[in-house]
């Protein structure tokens, strides 16, 4: 495979853009079989371009844009793909390895396996010059004889603790039909019409992640916790949910911050679904399942979680102010201070006045959160992480003073 030169790969990229924006003396960027490896291109535009089966292994290509590109069988083995654009790419055969896409957009893209019979260059005669007909011609012979990398999107080999970073992804009907995703991290990636099925998503990592209309017929799903499925929630729901889940991943540029004030959700299931910074003030959450949920920073005060399930949820920072929340299960459930700036979490979770009556915290992280005149009938907190929890005004049993003052719990004089 030979290496692209810094020269060639300047004059190339030159007259794609005047490709793009259709000026005269402008030429489709057609990149077969080349070592582009370890260049630094962040912010490059090569949407539209043929790129089947070169290596941009070990690039920054941060903010690059691919969009209806010839992606097939291109190396990307360890590049920095953050927030790239990928809408409509074929990346059929693709080698991902390592690979950071968080926060990319890979709308609409084609991500199967390579299959012989898909090797399809979608080249025109009329676009190539003679030696780059030939170059098609010799990429085609090397997939019939199994050369080349090209065996399919496989991120089953990385040493990184994921094979590949899809978190924060864009994947609205992404086609990874048969793609093998082991070890993946897909947390809050947006699934929304993605076809999965028969993929192997074996220890996946799924937190937060979006699935609406998603596919997953004969996926593997070995090790996994899927989220909630937002199919089974009344559509306003889900539709707050996934424009909730945009505006997080993108920092606020676009979608909203959800806001499901005085909504009945008895019942749902929102298990592992990203609602940080969500609004549910005076919100019946009776007997709904929260397991795994990010509530950061939310806003529950005056809500009803009596029964509900928020085992292993995160609550840094909330506010649970005037809750009732008789018998709900909060174990393992982590309610710590949130950092709004790193290194500074001066926001606890607020409970002032909740009714948490036979309320489970058995291994909950409860330090430093505010349960000022929280009323705690049956609750144990032997098991709990109590470091400077505060339960001034609280009405304590033996029982529950003892284990808060071994815990580090601050009961006001």
């Amino acid at each position: 495979m030979a290496r692209i030169d810094p020269q060639e790969l300047a004059a190339t990229v030159k007259l794609h853009y005047r490709f793009i924006k259709g000026l005269n003396g402008g030429r489709r960027a057609m990149l077969m079989l080349r070592n582009v490896t370890k260049y630094r291109l962040p912010k490059i535009n090569l949407s539209n371009s043929i790129l089947a089966g070169s290596s941009f292994a070990g690039c920054n290509l941060e903010e690059a844009d691919f969009s209806t590109s010839d992606l097939f069988g291109v190396d990307f083995s360890r590049a920095n793909l953050r927030n790239a654009i990928f809408v409509k790419a074929d990346l059929r055969g693709a080698t991902l390895l390592g690979c950071d896409f968080s926060g990319a957009d890979l709308s609409g893209a084609d991500m199967r396996p390579g299959a012989l019979m898909d090797a399809k260059m979608k080249l025109s005669k009329a676009d190539m010059t003679e030696d780059e007909a030939e170059r098609a011609e010799y990429i085609k012979k090397q997939i019939s004889k199994g050369q080349g990398p090209l065996g399919g999107f496989d991120a089953t080999e990385s040493s990184s603790e994921y094979s590949v970073d899809l978190s924060n992804t864009k994947l609205v009907g992404a086609n990874l039909s048969g793609a093998k995703l082991q070890n993946a991290n897909m947390a809050n990636a947006d699934l929304a019409n993605a076809n999965l099925e028969g993929t192997r998503l074996d220890n996946v990592n799924m937190t937060g992640a979006l699935l609406y209309q998603t596919r997953l017929a004969g996926a593997s799903l070995i090790g996994v916790d899927l989220p909630a499925c937002l199919d089974d929630l009344k559509k306003d729901v889900a539709m707050k949910v996934i424009r909730h889940n945009r505006w997080i991943t993108t920092n606020g540029r676009n979608g909203e911050r959800a806001d499901f004030s005085g909504m009945d959700l008895t019942g749902v299931s929102l298990k592992g679904l990203n609602l940080c910074g969500a609004k549910l003030v005076e919100t019946t959450l009776r007997n709904a399942d929260l397991t795994g949920a990010k509530l950061i920073l939310a806003d529950l005060s005056g809500s009803i979680l009596s029964g509900a399930v928020l085992e292993r949820a995160e609550l840094d920072g909330a506010n649970l102010t005037q809750c009732t929340m008789a018998k709900t299960n909060f174990r393992r459930a982590r309610l710590r201070p949130a950092e709004l700036v790193p290194g500074d979490a001066n926001n606890p979770p607020r409970m002032w006045s909740a009714n948490l009556s036979g309320v489970d915290v058995m291994g909950a992280d409860l330090s430093e959160a505010d349960l000022t005149s929280a009323r705690l009938d049956g609750v144990d907190f032997a098991q709990s992480s109590l470091r400077d929890t505060r339960f001034d005004g609280c009405v304590l049993t033996e029982q529950q003073s003892e284990a808060l003052l071994a815990h580090g719990g601050i009961i006001a004089a």
